[in-house]
């Protein structure tokens, strides 16, 4: 499983303008109708960027996350979100269901074939009936054509990140220059993914780029959304 490290969330997380989260956050309201979706766990949540946000607009968040210390930081601006310690393996553990469940900033594909679809397969069983699960992940269309070496200036810094692709997975390693990170995960043509979410349950109901319901997915924009409910 991909450990983000601090050097992660302090580097890519922190600076996050807030026209982009803000975007995000109408893009996920205007698809989370409430009252029918106003309970929403948010898997991968991190430092709580869009869960705060929803919470302020009246949803009832729960965000679980493997890293405490993303969590930590979570919890020291948010007190109106509920921040659980959790494996998205173990969602069951829970013991709860919910009206939605957001995937986002590519949080799904960190293990093999299999226990990648059982987590769709186990979201699929929390949800309530009619549920929704928003999924935003890597265009594998996008990244097969830019792998290699590339510079990334960032909060008055250069990282070196290098791409590989070994079959459907993404690698993806970071030099910080006092640090170093490395990530993969299975990574989706458009098509795939929603057949996938067909296997476990779900009926596509959007997929779109950019957070915006209007914009094609395309082999030249990295992330693709999808909006899948429960059948």
């Amino acid at each position: 499983m991909n450990n983000y490290s601090q050097e992660w969330f302090d580097t890519f997380l922190a600076p996050m303008s807030t026209e982009q989260t803000a975007r995000e956050i109408d893009f996920l309201a205007r698809n989370l109708f409430q009252p029918i979706y106003q309970t929403v766990l948010d898997v991968c949540c991190g430092m709580g960027r869009h869960a705060r946000e929803l919470s302020k607009r009246g949803y009832r968040v729960t965000g679980v996350d493997v890293n405490e210390y993303a969590l930590e930081r979570a919890r020291s601006v948010d007190s109106h979100t509920r921040y659980l310690l959790g494996d998205m393996r173990a969602l069951d553990a829970l013991g709860e269901t919910f009206g939605a469940v957001l995937m986002l900033w590519q949080s799904f594909g960190y293990f093999d074939d299999a226990a990648n679809e059982k987590i769709v397969r186990d979201i699929a069983r929390i949800l309530n009936p009619r549920g929704r699960f928003i999924l935003d992940i890597y265009n594998r269309a996008f990244f097969e054509t830019r792998l290699g070496e590339r510079k990334i200036e960032i909060a008055l810094r250069v990282i070196i990140e290098t791409k590989t692709m070994n079959n459907n997975r993404l690698r993806v390693e970071l030099d910080y220059g006092s640090a170093r990170d490395a990530y993969e995960w299975q990574i989706f043509y458009p098509n795939e993914i929603s057949a996938l979410a067909a296997r476990c349950g779900f009926r596509e109901i959007l997929r779109c780029a950019n957070f915006g319901e209007t914009i094609a997915v395309r082999s030249d924009i990295p992330r693709m959304q999808f909006v899948f409910e429960k059948t």
